[in-house]
């Protein structure tokens, strides 16, 4: 991925924000993990999927920081699957 990190205002954490096919922003823990929901093409648009979704080999999955985030909303942070 190749957006600048950045630090979570309020766990003060790295993050990255990444622009979805739909749109949206969103903020990543920047360290890839196979747990990931969204994963981010060679354009740099990130691309949400579900436990079901087969990828290739060597696709990063990314978590959102929104689940990680320390001082966030607790019912934020819930296990993706």
């Amino acid at each position: 991925m190749k957006t600048e990190t950045t630090v979570c205002k309020a766990c003060k954490q790295s993050m990255r924000w990444v622009l979805t096919d739909k749109g949206k922003t969103l903020a990543v823990d920047p360290e890839p993990s196979p747990h990931g929901n969204l994963v981010v093409r060679e354009d740099g648009i990130g691309h949400i999927i579900t436990k079901d979704d087969v990828m290739p080999p060597g696709v990063e999955r990314f978590i959102l920081h929104a689940v990680t985030c320390t001082e966030g909303p607790k019912e934020r942070r819930k296990p993706l699957w």
